[in-house]
């Protein structure tokens, strides 16, 4: 295996990255439904219809409440 050196301008960026909100604190500032419907949408991959039925919410609110994540999510984003 190739040994990997990290040079001046790595350590840089790694400190800059370890300074900035990560996305994943972005969406832990969402209301929890919102945050919840996104995370199970996005991140576990989950349909609409799959994630209404094990929240007793309609298909149409579950795709609100992504709608209305991933539009505070911009806004967040841009503030930054």
């Amino acid at each position: 295996m190739e040994r990997i050196e990290l040079v001046a301008a790595d350590v840089d960026e790694l400190e800059r990255l370890g300074d900035e909100v990560t996305v994943v604190d972005l969406v832990d500032e969402l209301p929890p439904e919102q945050s919840a419907a996104l995370r199970a949408r996005v991140l576990q991959g989950r349909s609409y219809a799959e994630i209404a039925g094990s929240g007793q919410v309609s298909e149409a609110a579950i795709r609100q409440r992504v709608s209305r994540a991933l539009a505070g999510l911009r806004r967040r984003m841009e503030e930054r």
